[in-house]
Parts: structure tokens; sequence; C-alpha cells
């Protein structure tokens, strides 16, 4: 779902580059991406950077990112992530219910142990 890209961000502990594909979820002329397995390491060092640098497309831009709060979170799920996923259809609800695990109709339960950012240009 989404374009599929890479993040690149210093690591919090030896502060060299990482860089981890994922995915950049488009919505309203803003951009977020989705911690859907917890607290991996991708969102531990964009968490302690604040910022990173995104490639997609094969165009890099450098990126502020911000998380959002639990309210925000539950928003997100509600507003842009369900409203996304039913639109793509096919087999992109199968995928995010059975792989991600994540249930599109219930906001505040898909938000619980999630991460999300938002993306900013620098």
């Amino acid at each position: 779902m989404g374009p599929n890209g890479l993040i690149t961000v210093a690591g919090r502990k030896t502060g060299l580059p990482r860089t981890t594909p994922v995915t950049v979820i488009p919505a309203a002329g803003r951009r977020y991406m989705l911690g859907v397995y917890g607290e991996v390491d991708w969102v531990r060092n964009l968490r302690t950077a604040g910022r990173a640098r995104i490639t997609l497309r094969g165009r890099s831009q450098g990126v502020h990112a911000r998380e959002l709060t639990a309210e925000e979170a539950v928003a997100f799920f509600r507003d842009v992530f369900a409203p996304l996923v039913r639109r793509y259809g096919g087999i992109a609800p199968w995928i995010v219910k059975h792989v991600d695990h994540i249930d599109i109709r219930d906001p505040v339960g898909a938000a619980r142990g999630r991460t999300v950012f938002e993306l900013t240009p620098v």
C-alpha cells in the first residue's frame, strides 16, 4: 500500500546512518509513517533523531518527524488509514488484518502499541 521507500536515520547509539524499507502514507497533503510492528529499531532511532532522509521513487528528501500523540494516532487510524485501506481494496484489507494484525474497524486498538510519525520537509 502506498509508496514504498527507504528511510535513512542516524542510529541512536552509534550515530551511523541506518536504512530501512518503509511505507510512506500520503493523505491530504501530509505524509505519515507507521511503525506497524511496535518498538523496532527504526522507530526508536527516528524518535531519538527527530529527522531522517526518505527516498521515494529514486528521489531523496530530508524530513522532520513528529510522533503523533495517542489521540492523534487514533484519529489517524480512523480518518486516514482505514479509508485508505478500504480504497485500495483487493488484497490490501486482508494483508492489513492478517499480516499487520490491524483491525481497521477498531482505531483505538489499531493505535495501541503502534507509533505513527508525521513527516514534514526539512
